[in-house]
């Protein structure tokens, strides 16, 4: 699967474009995600590992359309108890997802793009303190692994 703008004929099939194996650049050997449609096509499961020395961080999401909410959902939890609900949207190709979160104890607004480019996706995640100024947290490569598009 291309990872560029499609046309869907149903909102919940442009979750297929993220099925497959995916890692970081430059984590190669160290991240590992596998994501995969659910039985039924409708929702995409993801399972990601992350070593880093002993260390191994695992983290399953889940991202599905739905009709109630009028959005795409994201749902993440982390083996270290993180919990990650968001709503996003699919314009032209770039996915776009905002909620709520805590950061360092205050509430804050959080976005995740993920802009495609011909490898992959570009991953950004922002938080904002009062909604306007946006404070870059993570900014990586997903690059789909070979034989995987």
């Amino acid at each position: 699967m291309s990872t560029g703008p499609t046309q869907h004929a149903a909102p919940h099939e442009a979750v297929q474009i993220l099925e497959g194996r995916w890692t970081v650049r430059g984590m190669e050997e160290s991240y590992l995600e596998v994501c995969e449609l659910f039985p039924g096509e409708r929702h995409l499961v993801c399972y990601a590992t992350s070593q880093n020395g002993e260390e191994v961080a695992r983290h399953m999401s889940i991202i599905t359309w739905s009709s109630e909410e009028g959005c795409y959902l994201y749902f993440g939890i982390g083996s270290k108890g993180s919990v990650r609900t968001l709503c996003g949207e699919l314009d032209d190709g770039v996915w776009c997802f905002t909620g709520k979160s805590t950061i360092g104890g205050l509430a804050a607004s959080v976005r995740v793009v993920m802009t495609p480019f011909e490898e992959g996706f570009r991953f950004l995640e922002q938080h904002s303190p009062d909604g306007e100024t946006w404070i870059t947290d993570s900014e990586f490569d997903y690059i789909r692994l070979e034989g995987e598009a």
